[in-house]
């Protein structure tokens, strides 16, 4: 029997609005609208409001924060109304009282130190008032919670960080006083005593972290500590403490954890002792390595009025009755409608995938959300069905944006994780390829044949960019390249492909690692990516240049309409070489300033050559490359050029979160609307009359231009 024919009508009903709501919905953020990818990211808990709980928030590692006035229908990114916006969002706290305000504790370990925010607006915008050091990004993300709200007190609030120690807030988070407590170690989850709110319980974990202050690494320190004088002292409980815990609602005195991500436990004790509940679970051997997407990897629990819910890394959950020591396992089936990721015959099964949060609505126990490496999911019928629920939340990262030179409605994205998608309407929604591999790094189209389409990746799904792929169906499918003559790639990337427009079958790549034949710098080929040979002479006082690290942003080889001059740029090297009709390289006499991020040619002026550099600006060359002139000062990171309109051309300036556009080369700017929630490490590509964002976390954007250019001079 089909899924269909076990629901009755009103849950058919809802299932169908659900599903359709997945093909319709567009975000709107000032003039700029969120495509449709249905592009999840590791999402990492939800929050039910208990004054409304149609309004729930979910905050994720990289991508930001989200909000839903509907029951998680749609989504809202409310991160980026500070500067920098708010992304790595490792805790989120709601005032039972007002779901208008919100506490997000913010960072990660290899950034400057964030702290803890405060909206009283839903969201719409935020203070600062906490500078401890969070890791929305690390080992421990997807574990419990570092802010805990006192149940008899809502203006009590503790917060916990692995290298500042405990906080305490007695004005509902408006300011917070350090109670010192125990740091440097891994805090993997806070709670408080129902019963006995002046009890807190810390979970810690052994572990490194980057303190971003001492610009150094750190040990942490692991255990089980408890508190009960309202985090003033604590006392050290066990060496290997939970990584999440939970208390039960019909007896206080019991207490669930998650040991070693393999096993739940229950103690009786106020967590001095526990008691393994493995029965009726999948448990792996001590001596077995478990992974995230294991069926043996527990991380999340969830709690209703008389049961508790565990879910695996494979999407599997088990039900524990009150009074039981047994696991139930649920029959759940996901209702995934169209999304690029759903569950089908012969694909890795992406659903319940590394499965980090269980939460339980405590007006409705049949109605659960639970959070993956992908999407958010809702059951209203106690987990026999679970439908996706991630319109408007758009967290991939995007490598590459490029427009079709032959159908500006076609538009092709590169991105992490996932294979390369296709839009065929502007980039109002995406579509994935059919055959290829993810972690598209680079993509080139040459004007003379858009059908084919070049690619650099990982030979093997891994953050790399090691191999070379092309396809000759416009992106369709994808096909591994020869790539002869490149030398041993295992370690080696090549992070951008350039294709010449007028023959789309010579290509060249910029191969990371020391300057010479057979290693690193600039490569050729003739034959469609067959065979290459080293075509660096002239780069001989450089020892490396192009940079090995698949995250930096931009293309470094540019090559001119006419396919006669060509340009090399480098992030790690201040040097910029040119050359024509294949001679051998030059470098520029007069240095360009900043770290140079993106390289681009004018579609129509052979000798035009764009350059974005970093704390710089955007700098031009009429000369094949030879020289440059600044057109526009700021932290410069991506341009892009639209190849069906001469000299229209955008930039987007990264520390300044804005975004220029020109219709005269650049000799006249407009500033373009700032309402985009992520304006940092962005891609730009145009569309007709639309310009494309691709962000670094929260998917791509899109916005109709001005007709016509009234800028001024910058």
């Amino acid at each position: 029997m089909s899924v269909f024919g076990k629901l009755n009508f009103l849950q058919y009903i809802l299932m169908v609005l659900m599903l359709a709501g997945n093909l319709m919905y567009a975000g709107n953020y000032g003039e700029w609208n969120s495509s449709c990818i249905g592009g999840g990211g590791y999402l990492l808990n939800t929050v039910i409001c208990p004054a409304n709980p149609n309004i729930v928030y979910c905050n994720s590692d990289v991508g930001g924060l989200f909000r839903s006035d509907d029951g998680g229908h749609n989504w809202r990114m409310i991160h980026g109304t500070t500067k920098p916006p708010l992304y790595n969002v490792r805790s989120i706290d709601i005032d039972p009282r007002n779901p208008d305000i919100i506490l997000a504790a913010v960072g990660q370990q290899w950034e400057p130190k964030r702290g803890i925010y405060r909206s009283i607006d839903g969201g719409r915008n935020w203070t600062k008032v906490c500078s401890a050091q969070f890791d929305g990004n690390g080992s421990f993300r997807a574990c419990g919670q570092v802010i805990a709200r006192d149940p008899g007190d809502a203006d009590k609030i503790y917060a916990a960080s692995s290298i500042d120690g405990v906080f305490a807030s007695y004005d509902n988070g408006k300011t917070w006083k350090s109670l010192g407590g125990i740091k440097g170690h891994g805090v993997s989850d806070l709670k408080i005593d129902a019963q006995n709110t002046s009890r807190l319980w810390l979970c810690t974990q052994p572990g490194n972290i980057n303190h971003p202050e001492q610009k150094r690494k750190i040990t942490l320190n692991g255990g089980l500590f408890r508190s009960d004088d309202n985090g003033l002292t604590w006392e050290k409980l066990m060496d290997d403490s939970p990584v999440e815990m939970l208390q039960a609602e019909w007896d206080s005195n019991l207490i669930y954890g998650i040991f070693k991500r393999r096993y739940p436990a229950v103690s009786s004790d106020g967590g001095k002792n526990w008691t393994p509940l493995r029965n009726g679970l999948k448990i792996a051997k001590d001596s077995d390595k478990v992974k995230p997407s294991d069926h043996t990897y527990y991380l999340a629990l969830g709690k209703g009025p008389d049961f508790i819910v565990i879910g695996s890394g494979a999407g599997d959950f088990y039900r524990l009755e009150r009074n039981s020591d047994t696991w139930n396992k649920l029959e759940s089936a996901p209702h995934q409608g169209n999304w690029f990721l759903r569950r089908r015959p012969g694909k890795w099964d992406h659903f319940g995938r590394a499965t980090s949060s269980i939460t339980i609505d405590p007006t409705n126990p049949q109605r659960w959300f639970f959070t993956d490496w992908y999407a958010v999911y809702r059951t209203d019928d106690g987990g026999k069905n679970w439908y996706l629920f991630i319109d408007g939340i758009e967290m991939t990262v995007i490598h590459s944006l490029i427009v079709d030179p032959g159908n500006p409605e076609r538009i092709i994205l590169g991105m992490a994780d996932n294979l390369p998608l296709i839009s065929n309407d502007g980039g109002k929604s995406f579509q994935q390829c059919n055959k290829g591999t993810g972690n598209t790094k680079c993509i080139a189209i040459p004007n003379c044949n858009p059908d084919i389409l070049y690619a650099t990746g990982p030979k093997n799904w891994s953050w790399a960019a090691n191999a070379l792929r092309v396809s000759h169906d416009g992106g369709q499918n994808w096909a591994l390249l020869p790539a002869k003559g490149l030398g041993n790639m295992e370690s080696a990337a090549i992070c951008t492909v350039a294709v010449s427009p007028v023959n789309p079958l010579e290509l060249y790549v910029g191969r990371s690692g020391s300057v010479k034949a057979g290693q690193g710098g600039v490569y050729r080929s003739d034959d469609g990516g067959k065979n290459f040979t080293w075509d660096s002479d002239g780069f001989s006082g450089e020892d490396s240049y192009f940079p090995s690290s698949i995250w930096h942003s931009g293309r470094e080889i540019a090559i001119s309409a006419d396919g006669r001059n060509m340009v090399a740029i480098s992030k790690s090297k201040p040097g910029i070489y040119h050359r024509r009709n294949k001679e051998k390289w030059q470098k520029v006499s007069v240095p360009v300033p900043g770290m140079h991020y993106d390289l681009t040619s004018a579609p129509c002026q052979p000798e035009r050559f764009y350059l974005a550099s970093g704390n710089s600006g955007l700098y031009r060359s009429d000369d094949g490359g030879a020289s440059w002139v600044r057109i526009l000062a700021g932290d410069a990171r991506s341009v892009t050029c639209d190849p069906f309109v001469p000299e229209r051309i955008a930039v987007a300036l990264n520390s300044q979160e804005k975004i220029f556009y020109s219709e005269d080369g650049g000799d006249s700017w407009m500033e373009l609307d700032s309402g985009l929630p992520n304006r940092r490490g962005l891609k730009l590509c145009f569309s007709g009359n639309t310009l494309l964002a691709g962000s670094d976390g929260n998917g791509v954007f899109y916005m109709n231009l001005p007709i016509s250019n009234k800028g001024s001079k910058k």
